[in-house]
């Protein structure tokens, strides 16, 4: 696709990456297909669903929680940019409600671009938003992705601890009601908190759980949402607050799901930050993250390489974390620069990177999700923000070549075997790539004490190849 065939919007625009449906399932409703006996003789049909219309949203602005910590004490702070666009015109947004929210403000927005009657390959969306704040309640920049909404996803940041504030925005922008659960996990493990199974989240509105009512003084959390109905977006919005100074504030999107291999790309390190932290014996500028599910310890081994332009990493550092509960492993003797951060683990595991960036502005800090692979064509969002990078990262044993269209101007990348690299994006806009090689990739932003950055999902498991089994 080239970079004319994508049309960009500026302002408040809600859409999110590259969200493709199958056709043959309605909006939010779940898709099944009964299994007959089979023998080994047996063969599914691959299915590849005919290509429907792209949809997704955006979380909206920043949120004020005031003391009580109940959802109707919330209102609206500030107003997020979005830039957007899709491989066709986008339709006509729909605004979604926040009934939670009281004021007036910047609400979630939904977008779709329609696919074109006979084509075989679903179209491209892409949207991205970005809030910087530099109020008495929050200061700092916050950045997150617009995904499409999915049934099954993983937030891995948040806490509940003395001067944090944790707000779960869940948006549906379908026509049907999703009910949502939250399992949620911490340090103590699975908290059986009331409130967090069955939310009712209406069609075209978004529902907003606030993190000390449901994991009370945790310090470390990890939220698997499930949806039934209707599908969501989840996002998790933190702030932090030393006495009455504003820390930072970050909206964390999902991260990928349980594996034994995760990829962070695009991390950054502050070594004034490191200097601070090293003062205090309970804290760390840059730390991991980690859920083990199931019964099982993980045996995990944590890598950094440096990003292209950064110096050096540290050596790889093997622990083992119990299963059930949420550990955070503390990332030390880096400097200034930008790093990839993988955990190989012995089963399958959940996790993330948070990094805190100090300057002559303050202090922000930063979630890192683990990315999924992209292949084929991909629309990239680069929302506005300060010195915004787009990180890739080629897991592969070849060198590859992406070619960056429309915001990226045609830019040629090489990406070495096993190497990162960061490509300065100088203004907002929305990146094509027509192959993308199974590189992984995040949009990342850095200033004088800021810091944001969100990860690129690939297209939705609903326009993947099907394996159908008939009588």
């Amino acid at each position: 696709m080239t970079a004319r065939a994508l049309t960009t919007i500026g302002g408040r625009a809600a859409v999110g990456v590259i969200g493709l449906a199958a056709s043959a399932a309605l909006v939010g409703a779940a898709f099944t297909v009964p299994i007959a006996d089979t023998t080994a003789a047996d063969r599914p049909a691959h299915v590849t669903p005919v290509p429907a219309d792209a949809q997704a949203a955006c979380p909206g602005g920043l949120l004020s929680l005031a003391t009580g910590g109940t959802a109707t004490s919330l209102s609206t702070i500030g107003q997020a940019a979005t830039t957007a666009g899709g491989s066709s015109a986008l339709g006509s947004p729909t605004q979604l409600k926040a009934s939670d929210v009281s004021g007036t403000g910047n609400d979630p927005i939904a977008y779709s671009v329609p696919a074109k009657k006979g084509a075989s390959s679903a179209p491209l969306i892409a949207a991205a938003q970005s809030e910087r704040n530099a109020g008495s309640e929050v200061n700092g920049i916050a950045a997150a992705l617009c995904p499409e909404p999915v049934a099954d996803s993983w937030l891995s940041a948040g806490s509940a601890s003395l001067g944090e504030t944790g707000l779960v925005l869940l948006t549906n922008p379908n026509a049907v009601a999703a009910n949502v659960d939250l399992d949620v996990y911490s340090e103590s493990g699975h908290l059986d908190a009331p409130g967090t199974q069955g939310i009712l989240v209406q069609p075209h509105s978004q529902k907003v759980v606030s993190l000390a009512g449901i994991a009370p003084d945790a310090s470390a959390t990890v939220i698997h949402v499930t949806s039934h109905g209707g599908t969501v977006v989840a996002d998790l919005q933190q702030s932090s607050v030393a006495g009455v100074t504003p820390q930072g504030v970050e909206v964390a999107g999902v991260t990928a799901s349980p594996s034994t291999h995760l990829v962070i790309p695009g991390v950054a390190s502050s070594a004034a930050a490191q200097t601070q932290a090293a003062s205090d014996d309970d804290s760390s500028a840059l730390v991991l993250r980690v859920y083990v599910p199931g019964s099982k310890s993980a045996k995990i081994t944590v890598s950094t390489r440096a990003e292209q332009g950064s110096k050096g990493g540290v050596n790889p550092r093997t622990v083992t974390l119990d299963p059930g509960v949420v550990s955070e492993v503390p990332i030390t003797g880096l400097g200034d620069g930008t790093y990839t951060i993988t955990v190989d683990s012995s089963v399958p595991v959940v996790g993330s990177a948070k990094s805190t960036i100090v300057g002559s502005s303050g202090t922000d800090f930063a979630w890192y999700a683990a990315a999924r692979t992209l292949s084929g064509a991909v629309a990239i969002p680069v929302a506005h923000g300060p010195s915004g990078v787009l990180h890739l990262m080629n897991p592969g044993r070849s060198a590859v070549s992406l070619t960056l269209g429309g915001a990226g101007g045609g830019k040629k990348v090489a990406v070495g075997a096993g190497a990162s690299v960061g490509v300065p994006i100088t203004k907002a806009g929305v990146i094509t790539v027509a192959d993308a090689h199974g590189v992984y990739a995040s949009v990342g932003y850095r200033g004088d004490g800021l810091a944001a950055s969100y990860t690129i999902a690939p297209p939705g498991a609903n326009a993947s190849p099907l394996d159908v089994y008939t009588q």
